[in-house]
């Protein structure tokens, strides 16, 4: 069989030609992400590869719980009908998984005098706290793929020598409780170093959400707790801080685009979503 094939794929009333690569079930992949993919005729497939399309795909998406559901039946005119009931969100997770590898450095590239030093053979406490499902859903909506976030954090992490802890679903009472233990953590003596991420729905600039639906301030519930005064262990140490939240309900109209829009360099870069009409534009905020 063909690297890169053509899939006749069927959605509805409407008829779409597309040219997928890798195996076939990274095409049947490729095809259900984005869209619900009803039916998919693929042509010209041998008896022996429908068993082994069928072993593969049963496989990777058993019958039972949020996998997909996939039959493989063939016909007189050796074509089969595949028919992919999925979750969306499931599929797209698994492609959007990074591959993360750190590779070690062997020597400082500037005076190690004007760095922090970063030698300590745990270097620190990763702390990941995600926010994925709200008590108001109808106001603040289930943040689906957040898992990817912390999958990909997690392995970056971990490849750069820190203990990760993760937390999930946070009522803002847990929330400062945790703070409040973590940054009074014993391991912080030994470490060089503590990084501090929360991914959650934020209902304007400089709160966020806990998984009650109550604000966080960013200051003054979890930036505070980490001062010299709060957190003597890290005195002297580095602090990084992840927040991956929107910060309120306004739109970012951008601003225009830097050079051609035809330029290679910007191909396939995602500016922010303008008024109706309007040209495409990098986001007003970013890099920040």
């Amino acid at each position: 069989m063909e690297d890169v094939g053509k899939i006749a794929c069927i959605t509805g009333d409407e008829k779409k030609e597309i040219t997928a690569e890798n195996s076939l079930i990274g095409r049947i992949n490729t095809l259900a992400l984005g869209q619900r993919i009803e039916t998919a005729q693929l042509g010209n497939v041998d008896s022996d590869e429908n068993k082994e399309i069928k072993e593969k795909t049963e496989q990777k998406y058993p019958k039972s719980g949020k996998r997909s559901n996939i039959e493989v039946d063939g016909s007189s005119q050796n074509k089969e009908n595949v028919v992919i009931e999925t979750s969306n969100a499931i599929l797209e997770e698994e492609q959007a998984t990074l591959k993360v590898i750190v590779t070690q450095a062997t020597e400082y590239f500037l005076d190690p005098e004007s760095i922090y030093s970063l030698k300590s053979n745990v270097r620190g406490l990763a702390v990941i706290i995600n926010n994925e499902e709200f008590t108001l859903d109808n106001r603040y909506p289930t943040r689906n793929g957040s898992q990817v976030d912390v999958k990909n954090l997690s392995d970056l992490f971990n490849q750069m020598g820190f203990e990760v802890i993760v937390q999930t679903n946070m009522k803002r009472n847990e929330t400062i409780k945790f703070l409040i233990d973590f940054s009074s953590n014993p391991a912080h003596d030994s470490a060089d170093m503590m990084i501090f991420c929360m991914a959650t729905h934020g209902p304007e600039r400089s709160k966020l959400m806990s998984s009650d639906c109550l604000e966080l301030d960013i200051e003054t519930d979890i930036l505070r707790r980490f001062n010299n005064e709060n957190c003597p262990s890290l005195r002297g140490k580095p602090k990084f801080f992840i927040f991956q939240a929107c910060q309120g309900q306004e739109a970012d109209h951008g601003v225009p685009k830097r050079g051609s829009q035809t330029d290679n360099n910007n191909f396939g870069k995602t500016g922010a979503e303008g008024p109706p009409g309007s040209a495409l534009k990098d986001p007003a905020w970013e890099d920040m």
